[in-house]
């Protein structure tokens, strides 16, 4: 038997196939799956997920055992032969032992639980396994007055998947580099105009880019002007003769670094979210991008119902499930364009940028439902939880501080409907 639990879906969804000998269990997993956004089948056998599997490659399996003492070898032998293909494999049982353990490593099951499953734990290795949550391309900004320099190093960084803004003009990037956002800086350090060591000092008068690293082109690979360079305030200086991977392979390093700091410092520890200050610094960009561009762009304050008495009932570490079960949620199924920040304790700040007014209100209300729809577990109780939200558009306001408010009365008044709403402020 199998059961298809995803409404009509994109073929762009994650396609997980789930095999339990008890289909309830596996069952219950895919719906909770398809809440999250992932297209989730379950089946009770292997003889029918098999047929299911040649017809249409999933991107990762999970297999259940759940009525039996001991290991199916017919969950070994999918296991290692889905290995040969590239397919993960993930494996849960009833109960725990060492040897246990031992097989589902030498049959390359990628995790291995012991139920109870704990879905944000599955949901979070899902996503980190496939690797869903990779950000949007990098960026770089180049300036360089050499038009067959620039136009050659822009085809390359695009060609290895960043977005590259490239001018001659230095007086167009500092318009520009507002909207564009860069991770990274490249400047030719001897041009006529304005040198490459002025424009860093430049950029770094912006309090946003003081952190952005800058890499410096030069034809004098002297050690006179490296140690200009590093005066100002660069990162790195590369001949503009070095091989075109090794700029790339530095160009790439740089940004990693680079972000992998940044997101210590802009993340919230439990969620992976922005922080409130982050949050809050990006729906005031986003406010002002929109006020300028008249984009659909919108604020929503969400907040979990009746969490208090998670809290006291369950425990400060099922509220904490919660609140990471919803992040994940989020995260799952906005747009990459759009922000998500924990607000602070139960509460949520979102800047939808994606499609139209209208589609993100619907948008929102299904991710809503889909929540309210999760079930948590504490020892051997069930229960659910929703949220209540207040929506403001940009456009409907001339000032930030005040379609803040708006969208906070809205949510006072979500809460006062009855929770497990939105009301638009």
């Amino acid at each position: 038997m199998k059961i298809d639990s995803s409404s009509p879906v994109s073929d762009s969804l994650t396609f997980i196939a789930i095999i339990d000998n008890i289909f309830s269990e596996a069952q219950s997993l895919a719906q909770s799956l398809v809440e999250f956004n992932f297209d989730a089948q379950a089946f009770s056998s292997f003889d029918v997920a098999n047929i299911e599997i040649q017809q249409r490659t999933p991107d990762l399996v999970i297999i259940g055992q759940s009525a039996i003492d001991r290991l199916d070898e017919d969950a070994f032998a999918l296991a290692e032969r889905l290995y040969l293909q590239k397919i993960p494999c993930f494996l849960y049982l009833t109960h725990d032992d060492f040897y246990s353990r031992l097989r589902s490593v030498r049959s390359h099951f990628r995790k291995h639980y012991v139920k109870p499953l704990e879905l944000t734990r599955v949901v979070n290795h899902v996503r980190t396994e496939l690797k869903l949550d990779k950000s949007a391309n990098s960026r770089v900004c180049i300036v360089d007055d050499q038009i067959s320099v620039l136009n050659y190093l822009k085809s390359t960084l695009e060609n290895e998947g960043l977005d590259v803004f490239a001018t001659t003009n230095p007086i167009v990037l500092i318009k520009e580099m507002q909207s564009f956002e860069p991770d990274l800086f490249m400047f030719d350090i001897n041009m006529p105009e304005v040198t490459g060591i002025e424009l860093a000092r430049i950029i770094r008068q912006f309090e946003h880019f003081s952190a952005v690293p800058i890499i410096f082109l030069s034809s004098d690979n002297s050690l006179d002007n490296k140690l200009e360079a590093i005066k100002g305030e660069c990162d790195d200086l590369l001949p503009k003769n070095l091989p075109i991977e090794a700029i790339v392979l530095q160009v790439k390093s740089r940004i990693k670094r680079s972000l992998n700091i940044r997101r210590l410092t802009m993340q919230d520890s439990l969620t992976g979210l922005l922080n409130h200050k982050n949050i809050v610094s990006a729906a005031l960009k986003a406010f002002n991008f929109s006020r300028q561009t008249q984009m659909s762009t919108s604020i929503m304050m969400i907040d979990l119902d009746n969490f208090k008495f998670v809290n006291d009932t369950y425990g400060h570490a099922a509220g904490d499930k919660v609140i990471v079960a919803l992040s994940q949620l989020l995260k799952g199924r906005l747009s990459k364009t759009d922000k998500i920040g924990r607000y602070g304790g139960e509460e949520f700040m979102l800047v939808l940028k994606s499609d139209s007014h209208k589609q993100q209100l619907k948008f929102m209300n299904e991710i809503r439902e889909s929540f309210s729809k999760l079930i948590f577990h504490h020892n051997q109780i069930q229960f659910n939880v929703s949220f209540s939200a207040g929506w403001a558009k940009c456009c409907d306001f001339q000032d930030f501080t005040q379609m803040c408010q708006a969208a906070d009365s809205a949510l006072y008044q979500a809460k006062k409907e009855g929770k497990n709403t939105i009301c638009v402020g």
